[in-house]
């Protein structure tokens, strides 16, 4: 149930995303074809799904293992159509945040003058 939660969720979010490219706009075909691969996906996950819910045994193991994995997939397919229309932060300057204490990294060796206790 959570995977198709956060499947439908995501599918939701990269038809919005998707929604907004125009025919003309060079990335619509390749995102098209990312879009119908998660639709593809969750009606497979959906086809599963009753599938397993008539099963037993072992059978229904392996028909809510394949639910799961198509779910998994559509989440998957549609996060790269969401990261393309609105790609992650790659800085904390991007989220908004200021640096901490200068560049990232330098706070760590910065010399201070101080002497360590020993030396």
């Amino acid at each position: 149930a959570a995977a198709r939660d956060r499947a439908k969720f995501d599918l939701w979010d990269a038809n919005q995303a998707f929604s907004k490219v125009g025919m003309s706009d060079a990335r619509y075909l390749p995102l098209e074809r990312i879009v119908n691969q998660a639709v593809t996906e969750w009606q497979k996950g959906h086809f599963y799904g009753e599938e397993a819910q008539t099963a037993s045994g072992s059978d229904r193991i392996v028909k809510l293992g394949q639910t799961i994995r198509c779910y998994t997939r559509c989440q998957c397919y549609a996060g790269q159509v969401i990261n393309e229309m609105a790609p992650p932060a790659q800085r904390p300057e991007d989220l908004g945040l200021d640096t901490w204490q200068g560049d990232w990294g330098d706070w760590a060796v910065r010399d201070t003058g101080s002497t360590v206790v020993g030396d």
